[in-house]
């Protein structure tokens, strides 16, 4: 008796009907969700549709609708239409994962033009401070500099207490080196020049021990070096937001990214896993291992003098040298063949 009530409650319920939306459109909300077509065979006129339903769907609901899984994701469904139609830019902080290549390109757009006014404004004001500041004459420094030590604070104006406190700092300070100045005039970069630039190298040699460098090379073969960051040491965590900072910026002047090569440096293979939370690099075909694999050459014939590049390095690899690529390269260049003779 059980099991026939149920099938009349099966038989006389209604199915719920999901959501039908316009041609071309898709639902806007995170909500897990499955969509299809539907076409009724018993009528031939009627076109087929595309029904999204939730993933949570109840199945059966009040005759002619959806069930309240289903209302709830057209509700947020449009909820998100309204705000996407409602606002004037893309935030900042949104999750570019779930943006649309239309969004994208607001955005980038969007980001392009907060780029330019910053460097507007920055030009701005270096041409104003340049018009506006004064070079003391050594008298006038020293003048000032006893008038600084000797006033007390009560006399100091509010409008020049933070310009006091700064130089009183200054003046405290036994070495150049531990100034620090206003941000407006801190200097934390060197502007690139063509040709070589003395400032550049002297900045290398006192404050880097390494060079990340990014190059970019088209499917003609044309190299160009288009940023460089002298430093320490580069930390995973730094080449990745680096390396897609600098994607977004060439994305926005034009350029299309969709390779990358790198070598099998310990910080270059921890920025790729960072990608992949563990999976295998190789079963997701991110990267493909080497099918050949050679002896090192007779270290007793005559090639290390026959050829200008080869050194014991080459051959007596230790494990920083082993995943260097240029290594390899020298090794089979057009000069091997004479070599192998």
């Amino acid at each position: 008796m059980v099991g026939l009530a149920c099938l009349d409650y099966v038989q006389n319920s209604s199915l719920c009907t999901g959501i039908s939306l316009p041609e071309g459109e898709s639902i806007q909300a995170l909500v897990p969700h499955v969509r299809g077509s539907f076409k009724d065979l018993g009528n031939e006129n009627m076109p087929k549709t595309t029904i999204t339903f939730s993933a949570k769907c109840k199945i059966f609901a009040v005759s002619g609708a959806s069930c309240s899984e289903c209302n709830y994701l057209l509700k947020l469904h449009n909820r998100k239409t309204q705000r996407r139609e409602k606002r004037m830019g893309i935030s900042r902080n949104c999750n570019k994962r779930y943006l649309t290549k239309e969004d994208v390109v607001l955005q980038l757009n969007q980001e392009r033009k907060q780029r330019l006014n910053a460097e507007k404004r920055e030009k701005y004001w270096k041409e104003k401070f340049l018009e506006e500041s004064v070079q003391l004459e050594d008298g006038d420094h020293a003048d000032l500099t006893t008038m600084l030590r000797t006033v007390p604070k009560e006399n100091i104006p509010e409008e020049l207490e933070c310009l006091w406190e700064q130089q009183q700092k200054i003046l405290t300070t036994r070495s150049k080196r531990g100034y620090r100045w206003h941000p407006k005039l801190y200097k934390n970069k060197i502007e690139e020049k063509p040709g070589w630039n003395d400032e550049v190298l002297q900045w290398c040699l006192q404050t880097a021990t390494h060079v990340l460098q990014f190059i970019f090379i088209s499917d003609s073969g044309f190299r160009f070096a288009v940023a460089q960051f002298p430093s320490g040491e580069c930390s995973p965590s730094d080449l990745c937001f680096n390396f897609w900072k600098g994607v977004r910026k060439m994305l926005e002047f034009g350029f299309v990214i969709y390779w990358c090569i790198l070598d099998r440096a310990e910080c270059n293979r921890q920025f790729v896993k960072l990608h992949f939370n563990g999976r295998d690099l190789v079963a997701d075909k991110f990267i493909a291992t080497n099918i050949h694999s050679g002896t090192p050459m007779d270290q007793k014939s005559f090639s290390l003098p026959l050829h200008e590049k080869l050194t014991d390095q080459h051959f007596n690899l230790d494990p920083a040298s082993k995943m260097r690529n240029h290594l390899a390269e020298d090794v089979l260049d057009d000069k091997m063949p004479f070599l192998m003779q």
